[in-house]
């Protein structure tokens, strides 16, 4: 029996907060604890993992990582592909950004994306870090990064959502367009019924409404 059936594949995870957990009696560490799990059983069945994340202090991108470092430092290559969208990266210096690559050598390849979508190289970086304020730019960084991660991965966790306080152009996975992950795909998760996951469920007919 394969015990690593997942090597050839490339998941991606999508999770977010959503304001109607706590009428479901959830919080963020229920989110969080969520995550982790389906994440440490995905490497250990040998999948390689993309997140287009935030780089905040103690955020979903740092636990991945760490998940990442303890349970597959045996892949060959990092574990984990993480994309940054314009907005997000810009918000750091390129030494900031080269200094973390390196320490996350070996088991996060780290990702810099312009605003269409195209890779950025770390050389390639602007030097000063800056606020990105405009909304426009938020909604089309955001949405490239998406696109992105829609195309290099054969299936998609979700996990909660915003479906209020969003930066892109909608929130995530609800057209449809976003919900298409290659049709080809072999496997998809879909994890609590919250959020825009139950929106997009909705979208494709797989939930009921009410």
């Amino acid at each position: 029996m394969d015990i690593e059936p997942l090597r050839q594949k490339t998941i991606a995870i999508s999770i977010s907060e959503s304001g109607d957990m706590a009428s479901l009696g959830l919080a963020e560490e229920h989110l969080r604890d969520a995550m982790a799990e389906i994440a440490r059983h995905l490497l250990a069945m040998g999948a390689r993992l993309v997140y287009g994340g935030d780089l905040r202090a103690y955020g979903f991108s740092e636990l991945l990582f760490e998940l990442v470092s303890r349970h597959r430092r045996d892949l060959d290559g990092p574990g984990i592909a993480s994309y940054l969208a314009w907005p997000i990266h810009r918000s750091k210096s390129a030494a900031e950004l080269r200094a973390l690559a390196h320490k996350l050598d070996g088991i996060a390849d780290l990702h810099c994306l312009d605003l269409h979508g195209s890779e950025i190289r770390l050389d390639q970086l602007m030097t000063s870090s800056t606020k990105v304020k405009s909304q426009w730019k938020w909604a089309q960084g955001l949405t490239a990064m998406r696109q992105v991660l829609t195309s290099v991965s054969d299936a998609c966790v979700v996990l909660g959502g915003r479906v209020t306080h969003f930066r892109a152009e909608c929130p995530p996975l609800q057209k449809r367009r976003y919900l298409r992950f290659k049709w080809d795909i072999r496997f998809t998760f879909a994890v609590g019924l919250v959020g825009v996951l139950v929106i997009s469920l909705r979208i494709l007919g797989w939930c009921p409404s009410g």
